[in-house]
C-alpha cells in the first residue's frame, strides 16, 4: 500500500521517454565468402567501352546561336528575319559576324553566339534537339517560347586514356564490383530466409561470426554503433512498432556499408512508467 500511495502522489518521478526492447544481428563485408577475382579479357574490355561511352557522354558540347526575338516583331517577321540571316551564314558569313549583327541575345552575341554553360532544358525540347542534330553544321531557325534560334553546336575535343592507361584502375573496379554484387547477392538471400521465417537466428545459422545481440529500453537518443543509424531509428520508432508489429524487418543499409536486421520484442510508450516496473524504484 505504501508503494501504491508513493507512486500516486509522485507520477512526475516516474516519466520515460518511448523505448524499445530489440534483438538484432549485423553482416559486413567482411563476412562474406571471398569473391573470385580473376578478371578475363572480356569483362576488361567491356569495362573500358563502358569508360570510354561515360566520357563522351560526359563532354559538353559547345552550342552557340543567334536569337531573334518575337518582343518587338511579330512571329512571321521574326521567321522571315531568322531566315534571311540563316541564308546569309549559307552564302558564306561566319556565324560570329551573323551573331554579333544579328542576334538579339545580349549575353552571346558579343562572343559569337556561345551559350555558356548549355544545359538541356533551358530554352525547351525544340532547342535541345536542334543541338543534337546540328553538331558540325547550322541549323534552320528553331522556334521556341524565346522567338526563333539558329543553332550550331560542336563537340568539345578530349582525349580518352587508352585501355593499357586504365587497364589496372579498371582491373581494381571490376573486382570490386564483384565483390559488392555478391555481398548484395548474400544479403538478399538472407532477408527471405529472415523475412519468410520471422526470425533472425537464421543469419547466425548461415554465419556463425554474424551473432544476434539483444539490448533494452533503446530511445532514441541511444549511442549504440548500430541502433543509432537513423535508417535503424526510424523503423525503431515508426507507426507500425508503435501499433504492435513484432516482425523481424528486412535488411536495412547501414551509414557504413553494413547491413542489420532487426526484431523489436517489446515497445515502452513515452509516459509514466507502469507501477510493475517502478515498484524497485519506489521501495528505493
Amino acid at each position: 500500500q505504501e508503494i501504491a500511495d508513493y507512486y500516486n502522489k509522485h507520477p512526475n518521478q516516474f516519466k520515460q521517454l518511448a523505448s524499445v526492447d530489440v534483438d538484432y544481428v549485423v553482416l559486413t563485408p567482411a563476412m562474406a565468402a571471398k569473391t573470385d577475382t580473376t578478371v578475363t579479357d572480356a569483362e576488361l574490355k567491356q569495362a573500358y567501352d563502358q569508360f570510354v561511352e561515360r566520357q563522351n557522354k560526359d563532354v559538353k558540347a559547345d552550342v552557340k546561336h543567334i536569337l531573334i526575338t518575337t518582343e518587338t516583331r511579330g512571329a512571321a517577321e521574326a521567321e522571315k528575319l531568322a531566315s534571311d540571316v540563316y541564308s546569309k551564314i549559307q552564302a558564306g558569313m561566319s556565324f560570329a559576324d551573323a551573331a554579333a549583327q544579328y542576334s538579339e541575345d545580349p549575353g552571346s552575341k558579343a562572343s559569337g553566339g556561345l551559350v555558356e554553360g548549355y544545359e538541356k532544358g533551358v530554352f525547351g525540347e525544340a532547342f535541345d534537339q536542334a543541338v543534337t542534330a546540328s553538331k558540325g553544321v547550322v541549323s534552320q531557325p528553331v522556334k521556341t517560347n524565346f522567338g526563333y534560334h539558329i543553332i550550331t553546336a560542336q563537340g568539345a575535343a578530349m582525349t580518352v586514356p587508352s585501355f593499357d592507361a586504365e587497364k589496372e584502375r579498371l582491373k581494381a573496379e571490376v573486382i570490386k564490383s564483384k565483390t559488392a554484387n555478391a555481398y548484395s547477392d548474400l544479403v538478399n538471400g538472407l532477408n527471405e530466409l529472415v523475412v519468410d521465417s520471422d526470425a533472425l537466428d537464421v543469419v547466425s545459422q548461415e554465419l556463425k561470426t554474424a551473432q544476434v545481440q539483444s539490448l533494452k529500453a533503446v530511445g532514441l537518443g541511444t549511442t549504440d554503433p548500430v541502433l543509432a543509424d537513423p535508417a535503424v531509428k526510424a523503423k525503431l520508432f515508426n507507426e507500425d512498432v508503435k501499433n504492435g508489429d513484432r516482425n523481424a524487418s528486412s535488411n536495412i543499409q547501414l551509414a557504413n556499408g553494413n547491413t542489420v536486421w532487426i526484431k523489436v520484442r517489446e515497445y515502452h510508450p513515452a509516459g509514466v512508467q507502469p507501477l510493475a516496473k517502478a515498484t524497485a524504484k519506489v521501495k528505493d
